[in-house]
C-alpha cells in the first residue's frame, strides 16, 4: 500500500510540473511613480512588460520601443517629449491625460528658444509591426498638448495621438480625445497624421474618437481624424467627431484629408463641424495670399473625405452629419470641389446613406457642391442638425472599437462607464496648467523610487487555484483507486 501511494504521489507531482508555468503564475504589474524609471525598465525588458502609473509623472524622454501594456490609471502626464517613439504589435496604451509640462524651459541661458522635444505626436511617433492577432490598442486617452512641426521633422506628419503608421498595421482606437492644435507642412491630423506608407494597408477600427483642436497643413492633406493614408485604408471609423477647424492647400477633410491607396472603409455615425478650408496659401511671414498670388489647388474641401485617389476604392458614408463651413479655392482646377461628404473620388465607389448636412451651409469658392449627384442624404435646418448630433453624442458614449476582423459598424455596447461630462468640447480655461497643488516646481527625479511589482490576482490567481485543484483532485482520485485495489 505504501509503495503504491508513493508511486501515485510521484505521478501527480510530475503532472503538475509538466503544466505550463503561466497557469500557476499571476499576471505581474509593475507600479510606476517616475517616468525615468519606466524608461529604464522598458529598456531592460526589451520593450515588454505590464506597467501602471500610481502618480502623475513628467515625461521628458521618449521610450524608444514598446510592445507591452502601459496603464496611466487615470493620471496626468506632463509632457516635454513624445511618450513613445515606436510601438509594435500587442502594445496597449491607455487611461491617462496629457498636458504640456509647465516647467519646461522656453529659452536657454542665452535666451534662445528651446526646441520642444515633441516629434510627430505627443503619444506615439510611429506605430509599426502589428498584426490581426496583436493589434496596437490606444484607449481612454485625452491629449491637451499642441504640436507644431520642428525643423528636424520638416514636412513630416503631425497629429494629436499617432504621428505615422507603417503599412500593414492593425490599430484600434477607443475613447480618444484630442484638444491640442496641430500644424505641419504636410499630412496633419487631429488623431493620426500619416496612416501607412506607399504600399500595404492600414487596418483600423476607431470608435468614440473626438478632435477639438485646430488642424493646419500649409501644404497638403489635413483631416480632423486622419490627415493622409498614403497606402491603403481598410476598416471602420465609427462615432468620430471633428469639432476643430481643418485647413490645407490641398485636401482638407473634416474626417479624412486624403486616401492615396485602395480604400475599403466605412465611416459611420460621424460628425464634422468647424470650418474646412482649401488652399489658404501663406507667404514666408505667415500672411495669407489671395487672388493671382495663390497656387492652383487640385483638390478641395469636404466635410467627410476630401479625396480618394483609386478607382477601385469603396467608401461607405453612413448616418453622418456635416454642419460646417466649407471654404474652396477660387483658383482651383476642375478636379477641386467643395462638397459636404466627398470631394474627389477618381472613379471610386462612394455611397452616402442616411446622412444630413446643414441647409444653406455656407460654401465659398467657385466650385459648386457636387454631392447632389449622390443619393441617401438630405439637407436640414439647424434645429434638426443639433438634435441629430445630440442623438449621436448619446450613442457615442457606448461605442467601442473591436479588434479584427472589423465587426459591423453598429456600435458595440461597453459595460464600462465613461467619465461624466461632455468630452466633445474643449475644457474651459487654460487646460495646459498643472492642477491644484504644488504646480510651481517639478518633483525631484534624482532619487529613484522603487518600482513595485504586484500580482494581479484578478487576472491570474483564479487560474492558478483551479489548476492546483485539478492536480489535487487527480492525486486524490488516484489514491482512492489504489486503496480500493489494495483492499
Amino acid at each position: 500500500m505504501k509503495k503504491t501511494l508513493s508511486i501515485v504521489i510521484a505521478i501527480a507531482m510530475i503532472a503538475a510540473m509538466l503544466l505550463p508555468m503561466s497557469i500557476f503564475a499571476s499576471a505581474e504589474v509593475t507600479e510606476i511613480t517616475n517616468w525615468q524609471d519606466l524608461v529604464l525598465l522598458v529598456t531592460d525588458s526589451f520593450g515588454e512588460g505590464n506597467y501602471k502609473l500610481t502618480a502623475d509623472v513628467y515625461c521628458d524622454q521618449p521610450i524608444e520601443g514598446f510592445f507591452g501594456t502601459f496603464d496611466g490609471n487615470g493620471h496626468t502626464i506632463y509632457l516635454s517629449a513624445t511618450m513613445f517613439m515606436d510601438v509594435g504589435g500587442g502594445a496597449v496604451i491607455k487611461n491617462f491625460t496629457t498636458v504640456q509640462d509647465p516647467n519646461a524651459a522656453a529659452t536657454d541661458a542665452e535666451g534662445n528658444p528651446v526646441e520642444f522635444k515633441m516629434y510627430r505626436a505627443p503619444i506615439i511617433d510611429l506605430a509599426s509591426g502589428s498584426s490581426e492577432d496583436m493589434p496596437i490598442i490606444v484607449e481612454n486617452v485625452t491629449n491637451n498638448v499642441d504640436v507644431f512641426e520642428t525643423t528636424s521633422f520638416n514636412q513630416d506628419p503631425v497629429a494629436g495621438i499617432i504621428g505615422r503608421t507603417d503599412s500593414d498595421n492593425y490599430v484600434v482606437l477607443n475613447k480618444i480625445v484630442n484638444n491640442g492644435d496641430m500644424r505641419s507642412d504636410d499630412q496633419t491630423g487631429g488623431i493620426i497624421g500619416n496612416a501607412g506608407h506607399a504600399s500595404g494597408t492600414l487596418y483600423i477600427h476607431a470608435a468614440n474618437v473626438v478632435n477639438n483642436g485646430e488642424v493646419y497643413s500649409t501644404k497638403n492633406y489635413a483631416g480632423g481624424i486622419i490627415g493622409n493614408s498614403n497606402a491603403g485604408l481598410e476598416g471602420i471609423l465609427d462615432y468620430c467627431f471633428n469639432n476643430g477647424n481643418v485647413t490645407a492647400e490641398n485636401d482638407a477633410g473634416g474626417i479624412i484629408g486624403d486616401i492615396n491607396g485602395i480604400a475599403n472603409v466605412t465611416i459611420s455615425n460621424c460628425v464634422a463641424k468647424g470650418t474646412i478650408t482649401n488652399n489658404p496659401v501663406i507667404d514666408s511671414e505667415g500672411n495669407k495670399l489671395a487672388g493671382s498670388d495663390k497656387t492652383s489647388a487640385k483638390y478641395g474641401a469636404s466635410g467627410i473625405v476630401a479625396r480618394s485617389n483609386e478607382a477601385s476604392s469603396v467608401i461607405n458614408i453612413k448616418n453622418c452629419v456635416v454642419a460646417t463651413t466649407l471654404v474652396g479655392d477660387s483658383n482651383a482646377t476642375e478636379k477641386a470641389s467643395t462638397d459636404p461628404f466627398n470631394g474627389y473620388a477618381n472613379g471610386g465607389l462612394v455611397t452616402v446613406t442616411d446622412s444630413v448636412y446643414l441647409h444653406g451651409m455656407a460654401v465659398y469658392g467657385d466650385q459648386a457642391i457636387t454631392a447632389t449627384t449622390n443619393t441617401g442624404f438630405t439637407t436640414t435646418d439647424q434645429v434638426a442638425i443639433d438634435a441629430k448630433i445630440n442623438e449621436l453624442l448619446t450613442a457615442k458614449e457606448n461605442a467601442v472599437a473591436d479588434t479584427f476582423a472589423p465587426p459591423a459598424s453598429d456600435p458595440v455596447v461597453d459595460d464600462t462607464t465613461v467619465d461624466a461630462g461632455d468630452d466633445t468640447t474643449k475644457p474651459a480655461g487654460d487646460d495646459t496648467t498643472k492642477p491644484a497643488g504644488d504646480n510651481t516646481t517639478k518633483p525631484a527625479d534624482t532619487t529613484k523610487p522603487t518600482a513595485t511589482t504586484t500580482a494581479a490576482a484578478e487576472e491570474g490567481g483564479c487560474g492558478s487555484s483551479i489548476s492546483l485543484a485539478i492536480v489535487a483532485a487527480v492525486a486524490v482520485g488516484a489514491v482512492a483507486i489504489a486503496r480500493k485495489k489494495e483492499d
